[in-house]
C-alpha cells in the first residue's frame, strides 16, 4: 500500500469514504507497507480501521497500491497530477499475485 501517496496526494474525503465503505462491508485490509514515518503514524488507527499492516524497509517505498480480492486485481497510482486505477478480472492473475502478496506478508515485519 502506498500510504505516502495516499496521505500526500489524495483528497482526505475520498480516503475516508473508501475506508468507511470497506469497513461497512466488513472487509479487513491486510497490507504490506514501507516502514516510513507516515506509515507508522497512520498505523495508530489500524485496529479501528480494520487494517493489519506488515512492514518492509522504507527504501521500497512506492506511490501506488495493488488490491487483490476475489478474482480481481485493482492497481492504483497515487500520482498527484494524474491518479489512475485499473481493475483486472482474471482468476489466474489474481491467484498469482495473491501468492506473491502472501509471501511478502509472511516475511514482512509486524512492527
Amino acid at each position: 500500500m502506498g500510504l505516502e501517496g495516499v496521505v500526500k496526494n489524495m483528497d482526505p474525503k475520498f480516503v475516508d469514504y473508501f475506508i468507511a465503505t470497506r469497513m461497512k462491508d466488513g472487509i479487513d485490509a491486510y497490507c504490506v507497507v514501507p516502514k516510513t514515518e507516515v506509515a507508522q503514524r497512520e498505523s495508530q488507527d489500524d485496529v479501528k480501521k480494520m487494517r493489519y499492516n506488515r512492514y518492509i524497509p522504507a527504501q521500497f517505498d512506492f506511490n501506488g497500491e495493488i488490491n487483490i480480492y476475489d478474482n480481481r486485481v485493482a492497481i492504483f497510482s497515487y500520482a498527484k497530477e494524474s491518479p489512475v486505477g485499473i481493475i483486472i478480472e482474471d482468476e489466474t492473475i489474481a491467484h498469482a499475485l495473491k501468492q506473491v502478496f502472501d509471501y511478502a506478508y509472511s516475511t514482512a515485519q509486524e512492527k
